[in-house]
């Protein structure tokens, strides 16, 4: 049936009839024959189910790929025998009375998907398909519907019937629907639905085995095996590197009870961090041997957000949510915001921006935040060098990277190549946005994370370097500093980021009593969005300011914060400019009245002593720019 506006709101059964009396006669006819036709296959079951019991639902259906769990509980592809006379005939005595909905996506891969399918079906029958947009379907069309965009009622219904990471085709009724939860598995089932279409095509003909189910594959990479709690999900989000997240609205707290009950009851998870935060939220991560279940109860939005993440590439489990004990301690914490080469990377000097900061842990290793531009990778490293206090040489904890545009990843990429076989690195904390998802007014996808699951191991001198792909509500610890994460690209779904700069990480840093806030360039509704969430747990003794003060910040958000020191992430210059009262409002004049110190990053490095207070202990650091022999 559809609307005036032509879309469909249900999957027809039977094409119209003008006749109301002829339909009525003819449905109880069909009524009949099938009260018989039930009647004897009662009798069969029966006979061959003797002891009355239940008929076995457990083997796998019929026709479909299905997955074949491994060791560790991740999924293969097994392909299940594949059943005689369950086939429909696209295209035969070249016609064809299919046609192709064009549903839209922002995937790539399913954006072309229709005139992909066309050109296939085409180059194979010499029969070309006509393409229809959604609001052209009649209810007597015979449909090939790629997903759920095209709002049909049935294909939307099929598609929650199936598990989280399946995906491929099916025929109900008049519609052969492709289908998949995610715009990942999605795209993975037109690739099957393509590689169908052409093992399938003889002579002009193409008739396709769709089983009586239909042909279904699993992600490979993704957490299988898992409770999930009764209620149906509202939105699911593949948050790329074999992670996903289901997204349940207007959830009770009592949904966590649940949740975790079954985790307890399943056996091979254990419950690794977690508990009610000061705000009211709730998080838990449990742990197994191949991934990860966490959750966050967002108390302001009753939402529960749901991750499970599967350990693919160098993934790998927090290595510790305590404190660190049996270290030997060789100094202080400390945090320096380092100043950049802006002489080499800006070319308006009211304009220069970038971020990189280095923590100094008492064992002498270190975390890096960012990093700056692929310029400022020498600096980087004679800094590293010039501050080392362990006889084993260089050794990054942690190399923190909050999003991917240059001015803050851009160093990390020459640093690994031209230093990485000098130092060691043990871990890098990143949750990217992933390359399916783009940001709405950015026309690129990230690539970052994914480059670091391929190649991290291979960069650095220890050739063990693990990544950490962490979620808001997680906490992990070195030495005796807490990196505690408030805020990824997940925590906003379901919204879609307007700009990469709102999928930056969110975290604090709590050492010797001192909260550290680093925001990234994190701003617009995604800086509201974290207000919202943690509220008063927001308070920072420093702040680094978000995105450079180039964008406007909610002054309830400074207020939140309520910072002592403000970290200004830009050449003096800039700094100067956009602490004016003219600028955005003067929302940053205000914050400067406020805190006890501003230390912009420019000219010497300031070296801050932890805890820190306005003058207090610091030393200082001239940045050198230019590469050194050192080994």
């Amino acid at each position: 049936m559809r609307t005036g506006s032509g879309r469909l709101l249900s999957a027809p059964l039977f094409p119209k009839e003008e006749n109301s009396m002829k339909r009525t006669k003819r449905r109880l006819k069909w009524c009949g024959a099938a009260l018989a036709l039930a009647l004897c296959l009662l009798c069969l079951l029966t006979a061959c189910n003797p002891g009355g019991g239940e008929t076995n639902h457990t083997e796998k259906p019929s026709g479909t790929k299905t997955e074949a769990p491994s060791d560790g509980g991740t999924t293969g592809e097994t392909e299940a025998p594949e059943p005689a006379g369950h086939y429909v005939s696209i295209v035969e005595d070249g016609k064809s009375d299919f046609l192709i909905v064009n549903t839209g996506s922002t995937n790539a891969t399913v954006a072309g998907a229709a005139k992909r399918i066309q050109t296939m079906i085409y180059a194979a029958t010499k029969v070309r398909l006509p393409i229809i947009e959604p609001m052209e379907i009649k209810d007597e069309d015979r449909l090939i519907v790629i997903g759920t965009n095209g709002g049909i009622d049935a294909v939307t219904k099929e598609t929650r019937g199936i598990g989280v990471g399946e995906y491929g085709y099916c025929l109900r009724d008049n519609i052969l629907m492709i289908i998949g939860c995610t715009d990942t598995t999605l795209a993975n089932a037109v690739t099957e639905f393509t590689t169908a279409i052409t093992a399938s095509a003889k002579n002009g003909a193409l008739r396709l085995e769709v089983g009586e189910r239909g042909v279904f594959f699993n992600q490979y990479n993704w957490l299988t095996n898992v409770p999930r709690i009764e209620r149906s999900y509202s939105d699911i989000y593949d948050s790329g590197d074999g992670t996903y997240l289901l997204h349940y609205r207007n959830a009770a707290v009592t949904a966590c009870d649940e949740l975790e009950g079954l985790l307890e009851a399943h056996g091979d998870f254990t419950k690794t961090q977690g508990g009610v935060t000061e705000t009211g939220n709730r998080t838990a991560t449990y742990v197994r041997a191949d991934g990860e279940v966490s959750y966050l109860w967002q108390k302001n939005a009753k939402a529960l957000q749901v991750i499970y993440q599967c350990y693919t590439g160098n993934c790998v489990t927090i290595p510790s949510v305590k404190p660190e004990t049996g270290y030997t301690k060789i100094g202080e914490n400390q945090l320096a915001l380092l100043p950049l080469n802006y002489t080499e990377s800006c070319k308006d000097p009211t304009d220069c921006s970038g971020f990189s900061a280095v923590m100094t842990l008492e064992d002498g290793r270190f975390i890096i935040i960012d990093g700056g531009y692929t310029t400022d990778a020498d600096a980087l490293y004679n800094y590293l060098a010039d501050h080392n206090r362990r006889a084993d040489g260089i050794t990054i904890a942690a190399w923190v990277l909050t999003h991917d545009h240059g001015d803050h990843d851009g160093a990390f990429k020459v640093f690994a190549t031209e230093y990485g076989k000098r130092v060691n690195c043990e871990y890098i904390i990143s949750n990217a946005l992933p390359q399916t998802v783009k940001a709405t007014n950015e026309n690129w996808s990230p690539s970052l994370l994914t480059g670091l699951q391929a190649n991290s191991c291979a960069y650095f001198k220890n050739a063990e370097t693990k990544t950490l792909k962490m979620h808001a509500g997680q906490s992990v610890w070195f030495c005796n500093v807490e990196l505690r994460m408030l805020f990824t690209h997940e925590t906003m779904f379901p919204s879609v980021p307007d700009w990469i700069n709102e999928a930056s990480l969110v975290f604090q840093l709590n050492a010797n009593g001192q909260t550290t806030l680093i925001t990234g360039d994190c701003e617009l509704g995604a800086i509201d969005m974290v207000s919202r969430l943690w509220k008063n747990e927001l308070k920072a003794d420093i702040y680094q300011i978000n995105h450079h003060g180039y964008s406007a910040i909610p002054q309830d958000f400074i207020d939140l914060v309520d910072p002592s020191i403000a970290l200004w992430p830009t050449s003096q210059t800039t700094a100067d400019k956009r602490s004016q009262s003219s600028w955005r409002g003067g929302v940053y004049e205000r914050l400067l009245e406020r805190v006890d110190e501003c230390i912009v990053a420019d000219g010497q490095a300031k070296i801050l002593t932890l805890p820190y207070a306005k003058d207090g202990t610091a030393e200082y650091y001239t940045m050198d720019f230019a590469k050194r022999n050192q080994t």
